[in-house]
């Protein structure tokens, strides 16, 4: 009896090997997901993890224990990016202007193309049915409700006098 284990009932667990790259890989990708990081902070950031790593296991740590003390040593990057926040505000505000102008932009292109637009559907509707050309003058929706009214007309039978 003493040649067997004295676990039998032990569940034998299969712990995965720590892979290195994988890590890194991930914590890249949460310090890419934080807007106040530029990308040379991001390197910087990862050097500095990489040359700790190496400290840690010139000391004799193992690469999972390295990794995470590092990683400790480097900080969360969510609170690293409030730091650089903090440190550097006229780079969000610049970022933040950059945004509005875009939209801006895309506001008026949108307008353009929206004017553009109505100013010929306004014109075919006009020539296909016969209609006074007219200079067009007020506002788009009040230029198209007129032409919709006049087709109604026009489609119910009603008299139409031209202005």
């Amino acid at each position: 009896m003493a040649d067997r284990s004295q676990h039998l009932k032990q569940i034998m667990e299969y712990k995965a090997r720590f892979d290195l790259n994988a890590a890194m890989e991930n914590w890249r990708r949460e310090l890419a997901a934080e807007p106040n990081l530029t990308p040379e902070v991001r390197r910087e950031l990862e050097t500095h993890l990489s040359d700790l790593l190496a400290e840690f296991q010139r000391r004799g740590l193992n690469e999972e224990e390295s990794f995470w003390l590092a990683r400790r040593r480097v900080g969360h990057p969510q609170a690293l990016g409030q730091e650089f926040l903090q440190a550097n505000p006229t780079a969000v505000w610049r970022e933040r202007v950059r945004w509005m102008a875009i939209a801006v932009l895309f506001v008026f292109l949108w307008s353009l193309t929206t004017n553009l637009l109505t100013r010929s559907v306004l014109s075919a509707i006009e020539s296909r049915m016969g209609l006074q050309q007219r200079e067009l003058s007020g506002s788009m929706p009040a230029q198209l409700a007129s032409v919709l009214v006049r087709i109604a007309s026009v489609r119910a039978g009603f008299c139409f006098v031209a202005d």
